[in-house]
């Protein structure tokens, strides 16, 4: 695992220049402490790259 972002780290929404979510362009993840219900989206977990898998020898 390379990181955690939770609402401490993560970058901050500016309202002047949109980039909201939702179906009212309300939704702002990982903005602040509140988890208004089930579900919403507490943390990002950014996981270390997968190695490629080797290819078997050529015939």
């Amino acid at each position: 695992m390379i990181g955690v972002i939770d609402h401490t780290d993560a970058p901050r929404l500016s309202p002047k220049a949109g980039g909201f979510f939702g179906p009212d362009g309300n939704l702002q993840l990982l903005q602040d402490a509140a988890i208004p219900f089930a579900g919403r989206p507490i943390a990002l977990v950014i996981p270390r790259p997968r190695s490629r898998p080797k290819r078997p020898p050529p015939p």
